[in-house]
């Protein structure tokens, strides 16, 4: 009888201490695991396909994420076509066309000047209008530009904040920013040193198109398509080629009788 109750007492704490050791171990997994620690047992796949993992120019898509040239783009999964433009690859491009197409966008752009011929238009420089008198013309120039620019055929305005104003050489300057607006003014002349455009759609026209510095086009009634543009552009109604735009695009495919051209 002796002998049956060591026995019995051993079983007991060798259960005992097994259990201990089951219980330990989940507690260490959930401490491990609420923690912020590199050893976090339970962490998302989605790291591994981190921006800092990624060679130039490797494509990934992760839980509606795309990551290009190490930077990673939110888009929806259900958009093939967005996922499609942002798979293309960027090519220079040098257009002179003679068709100018619709464009509202937000933008930040270091310089452009604008000429336009109503000089009734009134230009709004912080809360006071400009009064410019009998002139034919308005010469403007924008420096350190940041708001909503537009422009069509036939007008041009902008609404936002700028660095430095000058119109008919009155300069307006300020240490801080100086809010801008001008409403359809009938213009003639813009130039903008570098802008960013997405979903830019010129309407047909001819002229023409050198694409990655080789392939030159002649465009006869085509409309083009650019996903996304990056660059100078140009816009004079007095010339031949009214459009002028020399940059990088990603995405761009022109469409039209003659010719049909899809660069990804």
């Amino acid at each position: 009888m002796m002998h049956s109750g060591q026995g019995s007492h051993s079983n007991t704490r060798f259960y005992i201490v097994l259990i201990t050791l089951v219980i330990g171990g989940i507690f260490l997994v959930l401490v491990m695991n609420n923690t912020n620690s590199q050893f976090n047992l339970t962490g998302s796949s989605v790291g591994l396909f981190d921006s800092d993992n990624l060679s130039d120019g490797l494509f990934e898509e992760v839980s509606g994420k795309i990551v290009i040239d190490d930077e990673a783009i939110l888009v929806n999964e259900n958009d093939p076509e967005k996922i499609k433009k942002l798979r293309s690859r960027e090519v220079n491009v040098l257009l002179s066309f003679d068709s100018i197409p619709t464009v509202l966008d937000e933008a930040k752009i270091q310089d452009f000047n604008v000429v336009f011929k109503n000089p009734g238009t009134p230009i709004q420089i912080n809360d006071n209008y400009l009064e410019l008198g009998l002139v034919e013309e308005v010469v403007m120039e924008v420096t350190g530009f940041n708001g909503e620019l537009g422009f069509n055929q036939e007008e041009f305005s902008l609404q936002g904040k700028a660095k430095r104003i000058e119109v008919n050489g009155m300069t307006f300057s300020s240490k801080t920013e100086i809010g801008i607006n001008l409403d359809d003014a009938s213009y003639s002349y813009l130039a903008v040193d570098e802008i960013e455009l997405q979903d830019l759609n010129i309407p047909e026209g001819s002229g023409k198109l050198a694409v990655a510095d080789k392939l030159n086009y002649l465009l006869e009634e085509e409309g083009l398509n650019f996903y996304s543009f990056v660059g100078k552009l140009v816009i004079d109604k007095g010339a031949e080629n009214a459009l002028e735009m020399e940059g990088v695009a990603r995405g761009m495919d022109v469409s039209g009788a003659l010719l049909n051209l899809d660069v990804r």
